[in-house]
């Protein structure tokens, strides 16, 4: 059986078998190295190490939106451990690593023609800032390198549940912070200002509805990543519960999560979670949970302050951004505006190499709001079109991944999530460049790394 993975399975088994062959081949590895060191030190290697790497890999989406500079300059604390990581691996398995497949050969050409084209663009607009360059050029490449080291560590030892509890209790912490920034609490306004570098969240424009960021610049970032995390959590509840503590500890992180999401404000990620929990809920065959989900999110609406500010949000959509189209609400209108007026006609003029990244003396609007607009202006079209062909693969690889039969629960539970994932971003990053923004990259990258690498491990069996 070809898969859009590149893997063969040789036969398919039950779901249950499936299960068995997974818990006895864990615990007959767990056997032989017991017996093949002295007393404890093999198990302790390789649970130890195989923790630090979940550990890394489910952080550095968290700390991906703090500021350049905070401990080393020029980069981010989300590089500086994908760098720890990348090292390590090189140090534990040297030339042995596998580091990608076909999505992440598409992710690595993608890197390059951004990474190209970046630099032909500094070379022709002398204007644009030396200084800016290595920012710059760490666009797309820190999201290739970061796949590559979350592939190569996931094809080598088998880290979905380490990883999938480590990241949702990150994300549970993060949301916890989102609550706290919303209700003004103590000094976490000032902290979350002081981490990312925006000193708007430290005192946030009177006017607008009050919408946390969490550690990011904006709340968008908070969003999608607190909605991966969402999906991540509701997956493991109903991929294969253990025990009736780990059933209870993952539905507080959800709640801590949702809570969260709740404070940003966002639509899109709530409808990308909204969607996601149906479809899962739904092929699971667990559709009591549903109305269960329906009464709390009302419950919760209706005796907290989330619910005026979810007003507030609601009015503030409708409004009409000045020269917009009636029909239109004013998030929508005020984009259509700035596509028209600012980069349709920057991006018509330089179509086929892009005009690069914007520069103080550009008299235009500074955010393009979208993805496609975002990529057309950077590199033009040879740039669009190579991050399509990447994010078509990890829809073609998510979609192979939840249905095969071959693989743990868990794992097909995943592929289903991370499918409605990158379907949804498809569409929402027509008015948002979800998969430019911290946070939410990162926590993509991550969890496609994580998936396909222990796919193609067990089509390949690997331990």
């Amino acid at each position: 059986m070809k898969g859009a993975l590149g893997a063969t399975a040789s036969k398919r088994a039950k779901p249950d078998s499936i299960v068995a062959k997974f818990e006895a081949a864990r615990g007959s590895k767990e056997i032989v190295a017991r017996r093949s060191a002295s007393p404890g030190s093999k198990i302790i290697v390789e649970s130890g190490g195989t923790w630090a790497f979940c550990a890394l890999l489910a952080l550095i989406p968290a700390v991906s939106g703090t500021a350049r500079g905070l401990f080393i300059p020029g980069l981010r604390t989300s590089d500086v451990l994908v760098i720890v990581c990348v090292v390590a691996i090189a140090f534990r398995w040297g030339a042995s690593v596998v580091p990608f497949d076909r999505v992440g050969g598409s992710l690595l050409l993608y890197g390059l023609i951004y990474s190209l084209t970046t630099l032909l663009n500094f070379i022709e607009r002398p204007e644009l800032p030396s200084h800016a360059l290595l920012k710059e050029m760490l666009g797309a490449p820190q999201y290739v390198l970061l796949y590559c080291a979350t592939f190569a560590v996931s094809h080598k030892v088998d880290i979905v549940q380490t990883w999938a509890r480590l990241s949702t209790t990150i994300a549970a912490s993060v949301g916890v912070l989102a609550v706290l920034q919303s209700a003004d609490i103590g000094a976490t306004r000032k902290f979350l200002s002081f981490i990312t570098g925006n000193p708007d969240i430290a005192s946030p424009i009177p006017w607008m509805a009050p919408r946390s960021t969490g550690p990011f610049y904006s709340w968008h970032a908070l969003g999608i990543y607190l909605a991966i995390n969402g999906l991540i959590c509701m997956a493991v509840i109903l991929g294969f519960p253990r025990t009736r503590t780990a059933m209870f500890g993952m539905l507080v992180r959800l709640s801590l999560i949702l809570l969260g999401l709740a404070t940003g404000l966002t639509f899109t990620p709530l409808v990308i979670l909204v969607i996601g929990f149906c479809l899962i809920v739904g092929v699971k065959r667990a559709l009591l949970l549903l109305p269960v989900i329906i009464v709390a999110g009302f419950t919760l609406l209706l005796t907290t302050k989330l619910g005026e500010q979810f007003g507030s949000r609601v009015d503030a959509q409708e409004r009409v951004a000045s020269g917009a189209s009636p029909l239109l609400p004013q998030t929508i209108g005020y984009r259509v505006n700035a596509w028209v007026n600012d980069y349709l006609p920057l991006i018509g003029e330089n179509l086929w190499d892009g005009y690069g990244p914007l520069g103080e003396r550009d008299r235009i609007f500074q955010f393009s709001e979208s993805m496609y607009i975002n990529l057309l202006t950077i590199g033009g079209i040879p740039l669009l079109l190579t991050f399509l062909l990447f994010m078509i693969r990890s829809v073609k690889s998510m979609n192979y991944v939840r249905k095969l039969e071959d693989i743990h629960p868990q794992v097909r539970t995943l592929g289903l999530a991370m499918a409605v994932v990158m379907e949804s971003l498809l569409f929402a990053q027509f008015i948002h460049p979800y998969m430019a923004d911290a946070g939410g990259a990162a926590m993509v990258i991550v969890a496609l790394g994580v998936i396909n690498g222990r796919v193609r491990a067990v089509a390949a069996d690997c331990p």
